[in-house]
């Protein structure tokens, strides 16, 4: 049953693909998202040898640009295969963490199922998102952890940071999650156990990983690379499609040409997100599944810019919950 359903969502995704490039031929609102567009620019300045920030608009890792060259030469829609294929991993490795926790197989297979035939998470996909590759590593982090295998996990990790920061709201847990025996004891004890072998390994593989990655990049396309993969994501305000809970102050003040308010103020906004993510963390980090639900859950609630693609991080880990 479980590879029937497998092969459903991947031919459901194929269709959507094949039904989406019709669409963009004869409607005039586009199916592709315009993201896809963007990335493919790039891609095709990176055949030629040139920056992929020379795409206007461009404020990503290269390594989306890279993974997508094909496009060139192939096929168009070769990174809408590629965003498909790693959706429908991550609807596997939903199984597959699944099974880890003992849920039945029937029901592991129903939680592939949720995944896989959800036309929100199935439209993302094919319509060029590449937040598929995102899901499919994060959730390679969560199997390996449970397995015990730190060191591609702590790989996988370092990756996943370096094409979109944001999971690295997750540190507290993922490195919680490996030995909860630290807590008891004095403070010179706590610091001893906290450092156990497996979790310097983690921050050490991850670390090197991102920094390696970074520091590739910068030599290749210099400040460019630093300010539009990073930097602008940490100062970006969004007056439109925003969902987030400050969307009306900002909204209010995106006319100033200056970042809003003082210092002191943005770090009071970011605290109550920042003490629920660690509060989340110590208390939860045993069940490592729900502990990452809920951490995306409160940042996707209290950051300052949430489209409705933010969403798509939260369902990565909602069916494995399904045994609560």
């Amino acid at each position: 049953m479980a590879f029937k359903v497998f092969a459903a969502g991947a031919l459901l995704r194929i269709a959507l693909i094949i039904y989406g490039e019709w669409h963009d031929e004869h409607m005039p609102v586009k199916y592709t998202d315009i993201d896809y567009s963007v990335f493919s620019d790039a891609a095709r300045y990176v055949g030629e040898g040139r920056s992929p920030y020379t795409r206007d608009t461009y404020r990503y890792t290269p390594l989306i640009a890279f993974f997508l060259v094909p496009n060139c030469f192939i096929h168009p829609a070769w990174g809408k295969f590629l965003f498909s294929a790693g959706d429908v991993i991550v609807g596997w490795l939903i199984q597959r963490i699944c099974r880890r926790r003992a849920i039945p197989p029937d029901t592991a297979t129903w939680c592939m199922a949720a995944w896989l035939f959800n036309p929100y998470t199935a439209t993302v996909a094919t319509r060029g998102n590449c937040e598929a590759l995102v899901g499919i590593m994060m959730l390679a982090v969560v199997n390996f952890l449970m397995a015990r295998r730190v060191v591609p996990a702590a790989f996988l990790f370092g990756l996943v940071v370096h094409i979109r920061l944001y999971p690295i709201i997750y540190t507290p847990s993922l490195l919680l999650f490996m030995d909860h025996h630290f807590r008891r004891g004095s403070a010179g004890v706590l610091v001893a156990a906290f450092l156990n072998r497996d979790r310097v390994a983690f921050a050490i593989i991850s670390g090197i990983t991102f920094m390696a990655l970074g520091v590739a990049f910068f030599q290749l396309y210099g400040w460019d690379f630093l300010q539009e993969t990073y930097l602008y994501h940490l100062s970006r305000r969004d007056p439109r499609h925003n969902f987030s809970i400050h969307f009306y102050r900002l909204y209010l003040d995106f006319e100033d040409s200056t970042e809003v308010g003082s210092g002191l103020e943005k770090f009071m906004l970011a605290l109550p997100q920042l003490g629920t993510l660690l509060a989340v963390a110590f208390h939860y980090a045993r069940d490592l599944p729900f502990s990452l639900f809920i951490q995306t859950l409160i940042f996707v609630t209290f950051n300052k810019v949430s489209g409705m693609l933010s969403l798509a991080s939260a369902t990565c880990v909602v069916q494995l919950l399904l045994n609560r």
